[in-house]
């Protein structure tokens, strides 16, 4: 009898411990734990999980839905459109514009930004009223499993943040074997007029990177460069990427057809894919990098 009472205290305490380990991962109760360094080298310290956010790119609002805190959000900016729950959520404005009196109605504990997206006036009311603020400014694919692990400490939910990053870090590391494969010159078309392309320093960029391209306008001073057609005749690439339209087509495959010396369009080797899988920096890029890669696989066997 006292064995038995032996090895049911022993299980007892074996599960409060294993709940308490559990519990104190997801929702840290020390502030000092709360703490991450944001894209800028802020240092951010919140002194409980955030409850009531902002999220001001669809990014990021798309992250923290990946990360299972989606319930905790309270206004997202325009176009914050995936996952479908997202659109239920209070519109706070665009990065044009955003409505700062209803943005502080909301009492948010915590303000997601994007660096690179805001052209926002009026920030600095937040910081005067105390609201943390976290910039996001992913610059690589590897960056977006380390955000995906800031949101989970700031959000108490660490252990769903750090499986879903490594789980696409996984992913990322099957296919950089890609990129010992014979380089494929790749020309991406971001607008068609006027025509412009994205240099290497650009998520776009790193997954051309990845999957073996040689992005014909790689060291471009700008992100996103303007450049004229007679220079891409010049650069002659073997395939040309391009995004859909919001209602899934692509027409402006066809405007390419009368620059036949081109040897991505002779050959017939224009791609278009969906623009949310190549310039939102969440998980689901990882449908864009298996397409861009399996499309410059395609026009290094033919």
């Amino acid at each position: 009898m006292q064995k038995i009472f032996r090895a049911i205290s022993f299980l007892s305490c074996a599960f409060f411990a294993l709940v308490s380990s559990v519990a104190s991962a997801e929702i840290p109760m020390e502030s000092d734990s709360i703490a991450v360094i944001d894209d800028l080298d802020h240092q951010l310290k919140l002194k409980a999980p955030a409850r009531r956010v902002i999220s001001l790119s669809p990014h990021l609002t798309e992250n923290v839905f990946t990360i299972g805190g989606g319930d905790f959000l309270v206004g997202v900016s325009a176009f914050s459109d995936f996952p479908k729950q997202a659109q239920l959520i209070e519109n706070v404005g665009d990065f044009q514009a955003l409505n700062i009196e209803k943005i502080i109605s909301l009492k948010p504990d915590l303000i997601l930004i994007w660096a690179d997206g805001s052209n926002y006036s009026g920030l600095s009311v937040f910081e005067e009223l105390g609201i943390p603020i976290y910039w996001s400014q992913p610059k690589n694919l590897d960056s977006i499993a380390h955000e995906l692990k800031n949101l989970g400490v700031l959000f108490g939910l660490s252990a769903m943040a750090n499986r879903e990053a490594e789980s696409f870090l996984q992913q990322l590391n099957q296919l950089k074997h890609y990129a010992n494969q014979p380089a494929v010159k790749t020309f991406f078309q971001v607008w068609d007029n006027p025509l412009q392309t994205i240099n290497n320093s650009t998520l776009i960029g790193n997954i051309i990177d990845l999957c073996g391209g040689e992005n014909i306008f790689a060291d471009a001073i700008a992100k996103a460069p303007l450049v004229s057609i007679e220079t891409v005749i010049a650069k002659n690439p073997t395939i040309i990427i391009g995004t859909d339209e919001r209602d899934g087509t692509a027409e402006w495959i066809e405007d390419w057809q009368k620059w036949q010396s081109i040897s991505a369009v002779a050959n017939q080797h224009i791609y278009s894919f969906n623009a949310d899988h190549l310039v939102r920096h969440t998980t689901r890029v990882m449908v864009g990098v298996q397409e861009i890669c399996q499309a410059l696989d395609t026009v290094r066997s033919r």
